[in-house]
């Protein structure tokens, strides 16, 4: 397992967010390289249902795509599963 800090933007609906961090936990499940983690809730994914799939654009480029598990509004918090695998994300990144 591994923690990684990815610092970029989400996108959703063509709309993007200010620069943040998402922190993604990763590991190896079925031979694919997984993840999840959390992220500081930026005002313009209020309101999601989890299972929504949004993509975070790291800094240094490429895409993680991820589903949204649960958002806590209350303490402005989203957590989250990757879509896909989180090594070709940071191999691009």
């Amino acid at each position: 397992m591994e923690v990684i800090d990815f610092k970029g933007c989400f996108e959703f609906e063509g709309r993007r967010s200010d620069e943040m961090t998402l922190r993604v936990i990763v590991s190896k499940s079925g031979g694919e390289t997984v993840g999840s983690g959390s992220f500081s809730l930026p005002l313009m994914l209020v309101g999601l249902p989890s299972g929504a799939e949004v993509s975070f654009f790291p800094n240094e480029g490429g895409e993680i795509r991820v589903l949204i598990r649960e958002i806590d509004e209350s303490d402005g918090v989203g957590y989250f599963l990757t879509s896909g695998d989180v090594a070709r994300s940071r191999r691009s990144a």
